[in-house]
């Protein structure tokens, strides 16, 4: 998905993923699969259709929460790496 300012052709310039990128992924994808699993518990759980709708919801909020400090990090970081690569 580019990032505003930037056209899709831009990003398959952007060169290799660095280690910064790559720890700043890995922090999103841990976080979605713990999110993933909550859902499923409470999905699989006895509780009344009402309460888990409710229990759903709190942890989809608590997740976008938890992971937008990562996304913005890792938009600013790779359109730096973007930038860096036309420049070269």
């Amino acid at each position: 998905m580019p990032h505003r300012g930037m056209s899709s052709q831009d990003f398959t310039n952007c060169g290799v993923i660095t280690e910064e990128i790559r720890g700043i992924i890995n922090v999103i994808w841990k976080i979605d699969f713990s999110h993933e699993i909550d859902l499923l518990k409470i999905e699989d759980s006895n509780l009344a259709n009402e309460t888990k709708q409710a229990r759903k919801l709190n942890i989809i909020l608590e997740h976008r929460k938890r992971r937008q400090p990562y996304v913005e990090r890792l938009n600013e970081r790779w359109q730096k790496q973007c930038r860096r690569s036309l420049v070269a």
